[in-house]
């Protein structure tokens, strides 16, 4: 007698561009709060959405690109650069559903004084504490700071040279480039650290390839060498090698390893280092 025939299950791609596909979606799933296709598996392997971390530059720079278009289209309609900056924030808040903002105020409100506690399971409710809050308005206000400043400086350029010089395309440029940058310090410490003992990374799980790792660093380095001079890629590089070291040892010693909280953070801190960066040097753009 026959056995009864069994519907086969579905898995992953193994090659070729529909595994590209298949990891640029779980990077999109991991950073996102986009809809995704109904297609895409919902019982991908941890392992498989940590090798699908080489896509998350990638992901990171479509993510500032939309906060830059923001950017463009606020200044187009007649408003401030403070305002636009807020909005360009705004939007990437939204196209994010704050998921790193919220893994910085978890992180913060672990402090007491300047001590950072192992983190406690029930930490990772929707309450924020008041760390917490005074570290999201703090970076909030230094992103759009960056931003804000890095197109009043090429605005002072341009008036003293009587030059025409496109703020709105220069800040467009600083957002890609720290979406890209910031996601590849967060893939970087993924990489160098275990998960925490009391581990609540959430997607940001498994072991992180040395070649996912790598084509990360590739991708953002990438991104640099389009958009700036070789001398601003450096500094820039530079600032997101120091923002990792930095992650990566506040994580090793006070955590003992990775979690979504410290991944999250690091993103965040580096994002707004490579803005300050930038806005300090804007008429090297």
């Amino acid at each position: 007698m026959d056995e009864p025939h069994s519907v086969p299950k579905s898995e992953p791609p193994r090659h070729g561009w529909q595994r590209r596909r298949h990891d640029l979606l779980l990077a999109l799933r991991a950073l996102t709060a986009l809809p995704l296709p109904a297609a895409l598996p919902e019982d991908a392997n941890v392992q498989r959405q940590a090798a699908a971390s080489w896509a998350y530059p990638l992901i990171g720079a479509l993510i500032g690109l939309g906060g830059g278009l923001v950017f463009l289209a606020a200044v187009s309609l007649g408003l401030g650069i403070g305002s636009a900056a807020l909005l360009a924030i705004v939007s990437q808040i939204l196209l994010t559903g704050g998921r790193h903002e919220r893994s910085l105020a978890r992180l913060t409100d672990g402090f007491r004084g300047w001590r950072l506690m192992p983190a406690d399971p029930a930490q990772y409710g929707s309450r924020i504490g008041i760390n917490g809050l005074l570290a999201l308005l703090l970076l909030i206000a230094l992103r759009s700071n960056g931003i804000e400043d890095l197109a009043n400086s090429l605005l002072s350029v341009a008036e003293e040279f009587e030059a025409t010089v496109s703020y709105g395309t220069a800040a467009t440029i600083a957002l890609v480039l720290a979406g890209a940058g910031s996601r590849a310090a967060m893939v970087w410490v993924w990489f160098l650290l275990p998960p925490a003992p009391n581990d609540q990374a959430g997607p940001l799980e498994g072991d992180v390839p040395l070649a996912a790792a790598l084509q990360a660093g590739a991708l953002a380095l990438f991104c640099g060498l389009l958009l700036l001079s070789l001398k601003l890629l450096l500094a820039v590089a530079l600032t997101v090698a120091l923002v990792a070291l930095a992650m990566h040892a506040l994580g090793r010693k006070r955590l003992g390893g990775h979690d979504e909280a410290l991944l999250g953070s690091t993103q965040q801190v580096a994002e707004v280092m490579i803005l300050l960066v930038l806005s300090a040097t804007a008429v090297a753009l």
